[in-house]
């Protein structure tokens, strides 16, 4: 089978869990399940793209601008950002590995940090490790999220 074949195409987002609990949608409550955090990260997604001169990976991703007066956070709003990158296969195309690793910083905070692994596992899943710096209830944190991402079957023929 080919990588376009078996790769090529968007990828909907089934999961998203941070690596302990956290509350970034100043609410007061805690939770690992992103999707309990805010409906929002039910809009990531992947798209990959895979063509004769080159591969690009993009993953859509909420994220995080706190609405702050007199040095407190009144209201979190999360804006869905898409993040292009080139890529390779490696280890018999089970990984991928962004060839630019290039992070955007915005006012002190990192965003669009690129993922800090990419690998395929079953059935034609991607499982994506991303580092954050959020806002939360308890102040700016550094987070770990691990996402799993499912094909669709849709926009396989755009590219070709």
């Amino acid at each position: 089978m080919l990588l376009w074949d078996k790769f090529a195409g968007d990828y909907r987002v089934e999961s998203i869990y941070s690596d302990g609990n956290v509350d970034i949608d100043m609410d007061g409550v805690e939770n690992t399940d992103m999707f309990r955090e805010s409906l929002d990260f039910k809009n990531s997604q992947l798209w990959i793209h895979i063509s004769n001169e080159r591969f690009l990976f993009e993953q859509m991703w909420p994220e995080q601008y706190p609405s702050i007066y007199e040095g407190k956070i009144l209201h979190v709003n999360f804006v869905t950002q898409g993040d292009l990158r080139s890529f390779e296969f490696l280890d018999n195309n089970t990984k991928i590995v962004l060839t630019d690793t290039t992070t955007k910083v915005l006012n002190g905070v990192i965003k669009k940090a690129p993922p800090t692994s990419i690998r395929v596992i079953s059935e034609g899943k991607i499982e994506v490790k991303n580092t954050k710096t959020l806002y939360t209830s308890k102040g700016l944190k550094e987070i770990n999220f691990t996402s799993v991402y499912s094909p669709t079957g849709y926009n396989k023929g755009i590219f070709r």
